[in-house]
């Protein structure tokens, strides 16, 4: 049985559906019904995630271990082999060296290609393009040191900063309020002062928006 068919099994089984799933592992629910469909592998993260929800005893990992190929899983576009890592979390089989600072560049330049693209697609062809690069980084930046995981950490604060804005874009509120206050704890782990401020502003607008404009003030 491939990944998609035990997860399915699994949630009829339990009769939880894509939206619950997602709520449990703070997730889209986009990225529920592709990996549903089997439209796209999960990361090994993931893959533990859902098992551990819905109980399966490791056999949602092993079916997404069984199903990984090259390029897929925990590496979307194969950034990870490009730069010397391997989608594992060890480096990569080739080269045996750690993160490469250039990572950091790449995903700001990624960044910002992903804001202009919002004009055009919207909200929900971005989501789970730019959730998987949040745990891209994060996985990247738990390997990091020095300069090179300060970088990965301030981009991971701005990719949780437009996942924010896309949720709110989109109308799920719950998954703004959840994003926004990973935005807040990335900005704290950088010990950065102006995101720490940025990632509050995020908070505060969202409560303004959402006529909550009360609470604002309890940011100040």
């Amino acid at each position: 049985m491939d990944f998609a068919e035990a997860l399915r099994a699994l949630m009829d089984e339990r009769g939880i559906s894509g939206n619950s799933l997602a709520r449990r592992v703070h997730c889209d629910k986009g990225l529920i019904s592709r990996y549903v469909n089997g439209k796209q592998p999960p990361s090994a993260k993931l893959a533990r995630l859902l098992d551990e929800a819905l109980g399966a005893g490791g056999a949602l990992v092993r079916a997404a271990s069984s199903n990984a190929g090259p390029g897929t899983g925990s590496d979307p576009g194969g950034v990870l082999a490009a730069f010397g890592v391997a989608p594992g979390g060890g480096p990569a089989a080739t080269g045996q060296r750690p993160v490469a600072p250039e990572l950091v560049d790449y995903f700001r330049t990624q960044l910002a290609g992903h804001y202009r693209a919002d004009m055009f697609l919207g909200p929900h062809h971005l989501i789970p393009t730019v959730t998987e690069q949040h745990r891209l980084i994060c996985d990247l930046a738990s390997m990091a040191a020095g300069n090179v995981r300060s970088g990965l950490l301030r981009a991971g604060t701005a990719y949780a900063a437009l996942i924010g804005w896309l949720h709110q874009d989109a109308g799920d509120i719950p998954q703004s309020v959840y994003w926004r206050s990973v935005t807040l704890d990335m900005a704290h782990r950088c010990g950065d002062r102006d995101l720490i401020s940025y990632a509050l502003t995020n908070k505060a607008m969202l409560l303004t928006d959402t006529g909550r404009g009360r609470a604002v003030i309890d940011f100040g």
